[in-house]
């Protein structure tokens, strides 16, 4: 049966942490058959929604209390790297497919004109060879 689930944060990262918790107490164990992580074990959800109140509010990525001995889940780079990842279609050795090959089908007549712009920009910066975030 379907177990949706539902998270009320007030930051990106405070949802991070109450889905890593629930995760680890409702999620369902799998074992990953393609892709990059083919036979790694996972746990996941059947079904989940998750409302963020304050999503601007900073930091964006979570941070992990010194005191209890492991680092950040994320690198303080992560977001530098993901996004210019995140809105392309390219994908890296052993991948079938990315969210970003998904975002990027789409038809642009429909985006927004902000959208439009910020994919022109990072195309003109990827093929010059130097990729700046902005």
């Amino acid at each position: 049966m379907l177990q949706p689930l539902f998270i009320k944060a007030t930051s990106l990262s405070d949802a991070w942490f109450q889905t890593l918790y629930q995760c680890v107490e409702a999620g369902r164990a799998f074992t990953i058959n393609r892709g990059s992580f083919e036979g790694q074990k996972r746990l996941e959800f059947d079904f989940i929604t998750i409302h963020i109140t304050h999503p601007s509010s900073l930091p964006l990525l979570p941070k992990v209390n010194p005191a209890l001995g492991f680092p950040d889940p994320v690198e303080e780079g992560y977001l530098d790297d993901y996004l210019p990842y995140l809105m392309t279609g390219e994908e890296k050795e052993g991948e079938s497919y990315t969210y970003g090959q998904r975002i990027c089908k789409c038809d642009s007549e429909y985006l927004p004109d902000d959208y439009k712009k910020l994919t022109k920009s990072w195309y003109r910066k990827k093929k010059s060879g130097k990729i700046e975030i902005f």
